[in-house]
């Protein structure tokens, strides 16, 4: 039979041997691919998400904070973390602000991201920064 004859046995096994190499090849670096561009498109929308918010907050009074955050978020779906430049949480909208603070590594890290926070106010004293980020 020819399924018994050696050189069909080595012929066999070399095509399972690069059929599977493909696969692993193609796994590989597909899967890589395919999960930087989902990561670049959610960091994109975020970003998107933290420009709108930011121009919502100019009206926002630091009394309604809290409140506008949580509608915020749920229109979003996203959480909204609002920070001053010192690293204090002025409000979030999934956790209470008092018992939340970001180190400066921990804010210089965010400031790095891709997605960066968006400041509405600029550069001045009393400036915020607006995170959004996936749930």
């Amino acid at each position: 039979m020819v399924i018994r004859s050696p050189l069909f046995q080595k012929l066999l096994f070399s095509a399972f041997l690069l059929i599977a190499a493909t696969l692993l090849f193609l796994d590989f670096f597909v899967t890589g691919h395919i999960a930087a561009r989902e990561t670049q498109a959610v960091q994109h929308r975020l970003t998107m998400e933290a420009r709108i918010l930011a121009g919502e907050a100019r009206a926002v009074t630091a009394a309604q904070m809290g409140d506008w955050a949580k509608e915020a978020s749920a229109r979003a779906g996203a959480r909204v973390t609002i920070v001053d430049p010192k690293g204090a949480v002025l409000t979030d909208s999934e956790h209470d602000p008092e018992t939340m603070r970001i180190t400066r590594a921990g804010l210089k890290f965010a400031r790095r991201m891709p997605g960066k926070p968006v400041s509405p106010f600029g550069t001045a004293p009393h400036s915020i920064e607006i995170f959004a980020t996936w749930r």
